[in-house]
């Protein structure tokens, strides 16, 4: 049976043209709106992160105009809570209209709604499962022995942070890597402020499967230099830090309930 990982990284070669392309997000103003709307409904971090994902590899053909963002962001965010919660976790359709009537083109009827919400899927090829950092990199994280500094409480912690500001440099158009590679780098990073830098990419190969030379050179490249991702990452690296050696380490354990999909381990 595949394990989490494995099902994750097979999504992901199915979208590798659009990793690499890095094209910019459609605008700006979609990442703040996504994670507002999915704090006021209470949606964990991975909805945000995968509906942001469906909102990048489908807006370019949509053409979706700047001045609707929002509505589509929410339709993304929908369609994301579907794949990764239970069904009774997934907030209803009134609840994400309500949110969008203070928005300039939310005064949506329902069928409206969920004729945009069949749009989206229909240029998706209903393919709407995702694999973003934040599936990869809390579950790396947690195959760490002592990784409670950095996943800390849902919303609020080390890895939330470092998860944002990927979303963002993403929506730049910075990034042109695989979320799993990455989330590689960003734990390599992490792991090499407290740590030998041969020790750190040694335990990063052995949490991941990415040699740091062989695989992660570019993406390093990245993420140090160049765009400022790390430096803003690394603001927020937690004090004393220090993972002990990483040989052994337990497998992932999802969390119980959180995700009906495989992909949503990261839902904890």
């Amino acid at each position: 049976m595949e394990t989490d990982l494995a099902l994750l990284r097979r999504v992901e070669r199915q979208n590798l043209r659009f990793y690499e392309a890095g094209v910019p997000r459609a605008s700006s103003a979609a990442l703040g709106f996504a994670r507002d709307l999915c704090s006021d409904l209470g949606l964990p971090t991975v909805v945000l992160h995968s509906a942001l994902q469906l909102l990048d590899r489908s807006a370019q053909e949509l053409g979706v105009d700047e001045g609707a963002i929002e509505v589509f962001a929410a339709a993304c965010v929908f369609v994301a809570a579907k794949v990764e919660l239970e069904p009774a976790a997934v907030p209803s359709l009134e609840s994400v209209l309500a949110k969008l009537r203070s928005t300039p083109h939310g005064r949506l009827a329902a069928q409206t709604f969920q004729r945009l919400e069949l749009g989206l899927l229909g240029i998706l090829e209903w393919s709407a499962v995702s694999a973003t950092c934040a599936h990869f990199l809390p579950s790396y994280a947690r195959r760490l022995p002592d990784s409670g500094p950095l996943c800390g409480r849902e919303g609020h912690s080390f890895l939330d942070h470092a998860l944002l500001v990927v979303a963002e440099e993403r929506g730049r158009g910075g990034l042109s890597h695989p979320p799993s590679q990455v989330s590689a780098t960003i734990l390599y990073l992490t792991l090499a402020e407290t740590m030998p830098s041969a020790r750190a990419a040694e335990a990063v190969e052995q949490v991941t499967g990415y040699g740091l030379d062989r695989d992660l050179g570019g993406c390093l490249e990245e993420l140090e230099r160049a765009t400022t991702a790390w430096q803003r990452i690394r603001s927020k690296l937690p004090k004393g830090v220090s993972p002990r050696s990483t040989l052994n380490a337990p497998e992932d354990a999802g969390s119980p309930g959180s995700s009906v999909h495989p992909l949503g381990g990261a839902t904890s």
